[in-house]
């Protein structure tokens, strides 16, 4: 398992590469950082930054107050040489601008021949060739990694699609969770199991969001992957939508949500990659006659969930809103 620095501004680009360290290297850890000055914030210190990385992916033109090449010159030969500078220059100019520089890495060429980004990032992290990874299933099964999913409202809708399907692959542990009827519909569908548990919880409140986390984390450890598929819907219109209603499509389609991802992010942050997927709704970008509330509730999961992008991805954590 080697521990990778991805600096680069573009999510397309950022999630390929991410994409190509899993399929060489399952169990890498990546930290993501979309500038130079980002990374250097963290890292006053250059040479901890070499204490703690093994290969470093820089985009050649980073935004920010350096650019890729000005950042790589400040790093030891060594670790030069550890290090993969990329961009749309043309393979041979990109060469040569190494020359020019003076710089011990390697260039590759984006849109990357991905036969040769796996083979740089094979020898750069010391990986041996039969180890090809999974990235669909995100296991190799040569490793005891299994990733952990946690979903929510599992007893219906997209969430019990989800469970049904991802059940069925042994390659992955789910962690299926739904309010008391719902739970009692789970245990007569579902077989619990050494990859598969059933965990009681109400997202309006806060000692069952806490429990179930640390039910699961006690059982593996992690959780890669946190669904957020409960949700609730009264419909009205405002002006005889009660109070208690309101609160309770708020509290179950954002408030717990957020509560819940705050419980798992100490975990995939410390893991260095982690996936959050909000289910959210077209009433999340639209607001739906006799649906205010629950349009409302889309609109901040929704609005919540692009301000947690930017905060989380240079932790190697993503956030996804599915409507």
């Amino acid at each position: 398992m080697a521990r990778y620095f991805l600096l680069e501004d573009d999510y397309v680009v950022s999630e390929v590469w991410q994409s190509l360290i899993r399929q060489v290297d399952v169990e890498g850890k990546v930290s993501v950082f979309p500038s130079v000055s980002a990374l250097r914030q963290r890292y006053p210190d250059i040479n901890k930054i070499q204490e703690d990385c093994d290969v470093i992916i820089s985009d050649i033109f980073l935004s920010g107050d350096e650019t890729g090449v000005d950042f790589i010159k400040l790093l030891t030969p060594e670790m030069q040489s550890k290090t993969v500078l990329s961009s749309s220059v043309k393979a041979d100019k990109g060469d040569h601008l190494l020359q020019e520089n003076s710089l011990k890495c390697q260039y590759l060429e984006k849109p990357f021949n991905f036969a040769a980004a796996r083979t740089v990032l094979r020898r750069l992290a010391a990986i041996p060739e039969n180890n090809q990874g999974n990235l669909p299933k995100m296991l190799d099964k040569k490793t005891s990694h299994m990733p952990v999913f946690l979903i929510t409202g599992a007893n219906s809708g997209i969430g019990l699609a989800l469970a049904d399907l991802l059940s069925q692959e042994k390659s992955y542990r789910l962690a299926l969770t739904a309010r008391e009827k719902g739970e009692e519909f789970l245990r007569r569908r579902f077989v619990e199991n050494e990859n598969l548990i059933i965990v009681p919880m109400d997202l309006t409140k806060d000692d069952q969001i806490v429990a179930a986390v640390d039910t699961v984390l006690m059982k593996w450890k992690n959780i890669d992957v946190l669904i957020n598929n409960a949700g609730v819907c009264y419909r009205s219109v405002v002006e005889q939508m009660d109070s208690k209603s309101e609160l309770e499509q708020m509290q179950t389609n954002y408030f717990g949500p957020m509560t819940l991802i705050r419980r798992v992010l100490p975990t995939m942050r410390e893991n260095g990659r982690g996936k959050i997927i909000n289910i959210s709704s077209l009433a999340g970008i639209l607001g739906m006659p006799t649906m205010s509330a629950y349009s409302a509730s889309k609109h901040a999961l929704e609005g919540a969930s692009e301000a947690l992008w930017h905060e989380l991805r240079i932790f190697g954590i993503n956030v996804t809103v599915v409507r």
